[in-house]
């Protein structure tokens, strides 16, 4: 499964470094989606407290 989603086979079954991984992948799946459709992009940032506190992609 992860061999599928990172491209290259993982040699760990550490499960903190495997959210690591697929963090780092959906980070980078959000900063090319926002520049694909012409959204700024300064990473995310959600605050659950104050969630119309947040810019409009978050």
């Amino acid at each position: 499964m992860y061999a599928l989603r990172f491209g290259e086979i993982v040699r760990t079954r550490d499960i903190a470094v495997l959210r690591g991984m697929e963090g780092g992948r959906i980070k980078r799946a959000y900063e090319l989606a926002a520049g694909r459709f012409g959204v700024p992009w300064r990473g995310r940032r959600y605050d659950r407290a104050d969630p119309d506190g947040a810019d409009l992609p978050n």
